[in-house]
């Protein structure tokens, strides 16, 4: 039986054991994220990850020092239904002292990690919640998602309806969805109104509505992605401004895109995020023989519009076959900048703690704005010899005394100088 979107989301509960520690739901995890796993038992040593396998563990910190004693199972529960489990080498009283960075689902064919918006969404609504979908209905969001190379990691551990859960998804990873969206998700807003293959005239839309709609106007953007699932905050933000901020001044808006993972995936939706916002908006409404479906784009050719496109956000049975609600941008926002990041590598936190010398050798440590190290950055010493750092932040130069400079550029950080005296 297919399931209904308002049917609550299938989530397995840990009362379903014979003996639990605690009550939870077995949450689904697609993705690299990083998160806290719940007891399994009462030993300390086991802990679920998920209420199914995983692609793998990148890294374990036990009270924030990363650990090797660890391993993943990937197996069956005491009901004998597929889990996710670390075990630990030695047992741990708190889970709050652990956090975990995981792959999460793959795809049970070909072992691809579950990364991509059109996968994402369709393991979720077919495989998770039981919804009536084939693979071809994701072919446009498939398209998409290939071409911009957007990375995406979340975790479900809510138990709510399909409808609000797929909510949720969808705008984390900056879609919108529906029953009758076409193509079942689209990116939201969309870059760009084109004229679609339905053209609404006086003829076959005889009534029609336009409003240029101002109220809505953002010109400074609080924009939080990469959600950090441990810890339940972001993980990255940036604050972007429209050129319209100097028509409008400054109007604040916020945005929280956490299952976008990716830096340039990031930016590109809080770009096209402002540059729909950043100036008015016009809505459409209309009765219309035609066959429309959200998410469509239609050309509009009729004396009582100012616009000549739109894209379908609602579709209603109306007198003459569909009532419908369109809205475009008009365009005007004007160019987008990144004006700030709020978090990266710190200033504050780096200061003599972040560096030591002995024996000629400078050893550095570079951390997030909460301590936290920073793998794969690149660190330029005086101008000439660039490392990366290691999986614990660090990287090391055989240096002499005397005032030194060093550049640290991370992936979706601000760019940081920093001089050291040994």
């Amino acid at each position: 039986m297919t399931a209904a979107y308002t049917d609550m989301v299938p989530l397995r509960s840990s009362t379903e054991w014979p003996e639990y520690p605690a009550e939870y739901p077995l949450q689904v995890v697609y993705g690299r994220v990083t998160l806290r796993p719940q007891p399994y038992d009462s030993s300390g040593v086991f802990w679920l990850i998920a209420g199914h396998p995983i692609q793998g563990i990148d890294s374990v910190t036990v009270d924030g020092q990363e650990i090797d004693g660890y391993a993943l199972q990937n197996g069956v529960d005491k009901l004998g239904l597929p889990v996710a489990v670390l075990e630990l080498a030695n047992p741990v009283d708190d889970r709050s002292k652990i956090t975990v960075s995981v792959r999460g689902k793959q795809h049970p064919d070909t072992g691809e990690l579950l990364n991509r918006p059109d996968l994402i969404l369709y393991d979720w609504l077919v495989n998770v919640c039981g919804m009536d979908y084939a693979v071809s209905d994701f072919d446009d969001l498939r398209a998409w998602s290939q071409s911009t190379s957007i990375i995406c990691g979340g975790v479900v551990d809510t138990v709510e309806s399909i409808q609000r859960a797929t909510d949720r998804i969808a705008a984390g990873m900056g879609l919108a969805w529906g029953a009758n969206v076409e193509g079942v998700a689209i990116p939201w807003p969309p870059e760009s109104v084109s004229a679609g293959q339905v053209e609404l005239g006086y003829i076959n839309t005889p009534r029609l509505t336009a409003q240029c709609e101002s109220t809505g106007i953002v010109t400074a953007l609080n924009y939080s992605y990469a959600h950090d699932w441990a810890e339940g905050k972001p993980g990255r933000a940036m604050v972007l401004e429209s050129e319209s901020i100097e028509r409008y001044g400054r109007r604040d808006g916020q945005v929280s895109a956490g299952w976008i993972q990716s830096t340039a995936a990031a930016e590109a939706h809080a770009s096209r995020w402002l540059a729909w916002y950043g100036s008015a908006v016009w809505a459409v409404e209309c009765d219309t023989s035609e066959t429309v479906s959200p998410g469509e784009s239609v050309s509009i050719s009729h004396p009582y519009s100012p616009i000549d496109a739109a894209i379908v956000t609602e579709v209603t049975g109306g007198e003459l076959g569909s009532t419908a609600k369109a809205l475009a941008s008009d365009g005007l926002a004007g160019a987008i900048s990144i004006v700030s990041r709020s978090s990266g590598v710190s200033l504050e936190s780096q200061g003599q703690s972040n560096y030591v010398y002995a024996d000629g050798k400078l050893t550095y440590t570079v951390t997030d704005a909460s301590g936290n190290p920073i793998s794969r950055a690149s660190v330029t010493l005086d101008g000439a010899t660039t490392r990366l750092t290691d999986n614990q932040g660090k990287v090391q130069f055989t240096v002499g005394r005397g005032s030194h400079e060093l550049v640290i550029d991370a992936a979706g950080y601000m760019t940081q100088t920093v001089t050291v005296t040994l």
